[in-house]
């Protein structure tokens, strides 16, 4: 049993005094076939498949600077491929964070949070047709996964079975102080939820690019042409790759 409280505005406080409380009725939440979260009601249920992102730590930027900007906005973009590339594929997901300060001395230097980074998908159907829901369901966290794979490459993916299951559900929804399964910094952190296309590094009065333009010396001269630099407002400029930058980039 879940129950949710809530005031906000006239009509709302209007009826908190009327009905203080809603109760949202469960009949279970349990493991099913060791990696799916069960969620269940009367007949229906819900199926999910969670799976645990892990970062790599990053060193904190101490100033702003034009590399800096640029991995931001990177970063930025392949976050904001991913809603796309998973709105165009109509799948259904779900994305939550955790995050605790750590405990530390105010000059002690380190880690200042505690973080869970947890995304899923789900199936709703009927108990009796679970054959058919964990079929869908592995083909949704299928495409997850490998979706996930690439937007964040500099990163881990790893599904959540029995014992990682429990552990989450525990952590969000029992009381008490969760001890979550990853530390970092602010600049670790502030990637969890890079989805806007403003740049925080770069000046509040100007939004970022949509994505980084090579100039033309940049574009390399004389080297293997493959393709023109384009935007929304027509063709500027060939992009070649130089001979010797094969030894880098190929």
């Amino acid at each position: 049993m879940v129950r949710i409280l809530r005031q906000e505005g006239v009509f709302s406080r209007l009826g908190w005094r009327l009905r203080p409380s809603e109760t949202i009725r469960l009949d279970s939440i349990r493991i099913r076939g060791s990696k799916y979260l069960a969620v269940t009601r009367g007949g229906s249920q819900r199926l999910l498949a969670l799976m645990r992102i892990n970062l790599e730590g990053e060193e904190e930027e101490t100033k702003l600077d034009y590399s800096g900007a640029i991995r931001m906005t990177i970063h930025q973009q392949r976050m904001k491929g991913l809603f796309e590339g998973l709105h165009k594929s109509g799948l259904p997901f779900l994305y939550i964070t955790m995050m605790t300060p750590m405990k530390r001395e105010e000059e002690e230097e380190g880690p200042a949070f505690e973080f869970d980074l947890v995304v899923g998908t789900w199936v709703d159907g009927k108990e009796k047709s679970l054959e058919a829901s964990f079929t869908e369901l592995e083909q949704r966290a299928n495409v997850l996964a490998a979706t996930l794979s690439v937007a964040i490459p500099n990163s881990s993916v790893r599904r959540l079975n029995r014992a990682g299951l429990s552990e989450f559900v525990n952590s969000l929804l029992l009381p008490g102080e969760p001890k979550l399964p990853q530390v970092g910094n602010a600049s670790v952190v502030s990637s969890l939820e890079t989805f806007e296309a403003r740049n925080p590094m770069i000046s509040r009065g100007g939004v970022s690019p949509e994505f980084y333009l090579p100039n033309s010396s940049e574009s390399g001269r004389g080297g293997l042409l493959l393709g023109n630099v384009r935007t929304r407002g027509g063709q500027f400029h060939e992009f070649r790759l130089g001979v010797e930058d094969l030894r880098q980039h190929v």
